[in-house]
């Protein structure tokens, strides 16, 4: 058997002890909704200060529900963000033309809740929102003309 194999499993085999108590579960439900409030506030500022910044109607920010965030990006060309959250999975999802993906809302190493990738790295709601308007502004969604917005004085 190779060395590679046994540090492998000896790993796995340390990782088995590690369950949620259930004080960090409660913690975990109390929290993921107020991690998702963060992050949709943040969104509702960022937009508002993009448009306020630029001086125009740059980006369109939409409640979907309490569970959910639409931003339109008008100019130069429509691209669109998607981002919702599911109570039950305690997740955040988010989709922006062919880009698709989640975050976690987990229990951090000092037992409070952080949003997480797929990797387990913690990441801030703030961070979060930037990395999904850059997504945005990057996107490649299918390109849609869009009439004049009137100017932001």
């Amino acid at each position: 058997m190779n060395e590679y194999a046994k540090q492998y499993v000896a790993r796995l085999r340390n990782d088995q002890g590690e369950n949620v108590t259930s004080v960090e579960l409660m913690e975990l439900q109390q929290a993921a909704p107020l991690l998702w409030s963060e992050l949709r506030q943040w969104f509702q500022s960022t937009c508002h200060d993009i448009n306020r910044f630029s001086k125009s109607d740059t980006l369109d920010f939409e409640l979907g529900g309490p569970a959910e965030v639409r931003i339109l990006r008008k100019l130069p060309v429509t691209r669109r963000l998607h981002v919702g959250f599911l109570r039950t999975s305690q997740r955040i999802q988010y989709e922006c033309g062919a880009a698709r993906g989640e975050y976690m809302c987990g229990i951090g190493e000092n037992g409070r809740a952080v949003l997480t990738d797929v990797y387990h790295a913690t990441i801030s709601a703030s961070a979060l929102g930037k990395t999904l308007l850059e997504m945005l502004y990057a996107s490649q969604c299918p390109t849609v003309r869009t009439a004049s917005r009137p100017h932001y004085v």
